[in-house]
């Protein structure tokens, strides 16, 4: 993995939220299990949050069964495009506006 991203700038954030970045400038989210360490009570804003941050053409690759399972629609209200779907593993979307 140590070249995979030459000419990359990479940022990996762990259990961050709020989001410090400005709008419309990540290329690609990886979820894995985040939404289990977002307090109940922000865990509305962490969908549209993380839409905002996606530049146009961006991907959100979701890898958290319950995340999925409970918001798949409000991922899909806010004009993400659904690649793939698999309820037991998570799904990939991209950001059409």
């Amino acid at each position: 993995m140590k070249g995979d991203f030459k000419d990359s700038e990479v940022h990996l954030v762990q259990n961050l939220f709020p989001f410090p970045f400005r709008k419309s400038v990540m290329d690609l989210f990886f979820i894995s299990l985040y939404v289990y360490n977002v307090p109940r009570k922000t865990k509305g804003d962490l969908i549209p949050d993380l839409v905002d941050l996606l530049r146009v053409g961006g991907h959100l690759t979701v890898m958290d069964p319950e995340l999925v399972r409970k918001e798949r629609k409000e991922f899909l209200k806010l004009s993400l495009i659904e690649l793939s779907y698999n309820v037991r593993q998570g799904t990939f979307f991209d950001n059409g506006k």
